[in-house]
């Protein structure tokens, strides 16, 4: 079993990238903030960014094994099948999830996008200005982001490019560790 996460500021890419790279490789596509948003509903929690920050926040303070666990069981039994999961935002998820499985078959890419991008992103999508991402990325759940997780990633891709070259990079860089 390999787990391929994926980390990145709000905006970066990563979940785009994430769920073409799982279509390209055939493995299933995990999420963390899937995962909240459905621990949300189930509790009746809002599932405003603001809530779901709270609320991831307090999944990993309270039980990160459980909610790692949780995650990689969303799909059904992955105990031997590869998969991608996006949006790691802790190391203790990092740390977690390497506890979980032999920690040389966890792999961390980090999409860095130059700002610039993220805002156009971010306005058009979810009509985010410069001062609302700062505010967003002040919390807990994004602090470690662009400097703790960048700092561990195994391969740091450029958000800016298109998607398609971007995962292309991606599988031959792949297959060359994997194969190592």
């Amino acid at each position: 079993m390999t787990i391929l996460g994926f980390a990145g500021r709000i905006g970066s890419g990563k979940s785009t990238i994430s769920r073409m790279i799982s279509q390209i490789l055939g493995w299933p596509c995990l999420s963390f903030g899937d995962c909240v948003r459905t621990i949300a509903k189930e509790r009746g929690l809002s599932v405003d960014r603001e809530s779901l920050q709270k609320l991831g926040q307090s999944l990993i303070d309270t039980d990160c094994e459980g909610f790692c666990k949780r995650v990689l069981s969303s799909y059904g039994n992955t105990k031997s099948q590869s998969v991608v999961v996006d949006g790691i935002r802790h190391t203790k998820v990092i740390n977690t999830l390497k506890q979980l499985i032999n920690s040389n078959d966890f792999v961390l890419i980090f999409v860095d996008t130059p700002e610039n991008i993220l805002l156009k992103r971010l306005d058009s999508e979810k009509n985010l200005n410069k001062k609302q991402l700062k505010e967003l990325e002040s919390h807990a759940t994004e602090a470690e982001v662009n400097n703790a997780i960048r700092g561990l990633a195994d391969l740091i891709v450029d958000g800016s490019k298109p998607v398609n070259d971007i995962c292309e990079e991606l599988v031959v860089w792949l297959k060359q560790k994997l194969l190592d």
